[in-house]
């Protein structure tokens, strides 16, 4: 009977060994992984706070410019305000000197061609009245001032205030003395600029 002379060889202690290696490369694997994947979020967290920082100033140079425009609308409505107002002023300024520009060509045109018999020997003038005075040969003609008064475009409301009859002359002819209220109206929205006359109606 032959026996074996090969040694028995123990491999527990080498497999033992590799085991370990192995479950330290694991480890240390899975911790690489995590340091990468806590490197990874960090780095996404630090992009996404730059971009947000980023788009915060952005917004904030658009609110300052915003604020600008909106003052600068502001001062351009205040300035056009002003300008309705001042244009506004001057209207009723043009419309006041185009009245009182009427009034008194008004006037003038009375004073020039009042009706023949008839005189203008005193006015009175507290605008928008007027108070007119004076004589005439008869009450016809009276009459036909006040007739010419009231179809004139430019007075308004002659009133005879009083009438007064005189017998003066040597040859017994009587005077009649009148006195005549009327107004002229104080718009000046129906005023042309051009001259215009008073005329005698027909007798």
């Amino acid at each position: 009977m032959r026996v074996s002379t090969l040694m028995t060889i123990n491999l527990l202690p080498w497999r033992e060994a590799r085991q370990l290696r192995r479950r330290q490369w694991f480890w240390a694997g899975l911790a690489a992984a995590a340091l990468l994947a806590v490197v990874a979020v960090a780095t996404a967290a630090l992009i996404a706070q730059s971009v947000i920082s980023g788009r915060e100033r952005h917004n904030s140079g658009m609110a300052a410019q915003l604020d600008a425009l909106q003052q600068r609308v502001s001062e351009q409505d205040a300035l056009f305000e002003a300008y309705q107002r001042q244009d506004a002023e001057w209207a009723g300024t043009r419309r006041l000197h185009s009245a009182r520009l009427r009034q008194t060509r008004t006037l003038v045109a009375l004073l020039a061609n009042e009706p023949e018999g008839l005189t203008l020997d005193r006015l009175r003038y507290a605008p928008p009245a007027i108070v007119v005075e004076g004589a005439a040969e008869s009450a016809g003609r009276v009459s036909q001032w006040m007739m010419l008064l009231g179809n004139h475009p430019y007075i308004d409301n002659p009133e005879l205030q009083a009438l007064r009859v005189e017998d003066i002359s040597s040859g017994g002819r009587p005077i009649y003395f009148y006195r005549v209220r009327f107004e002229l109206p104080v718009s000046g929205a129906a005023f042309a600029d051009t001259a215009f006359m008073v005329t005698e109606p027909d007798d």
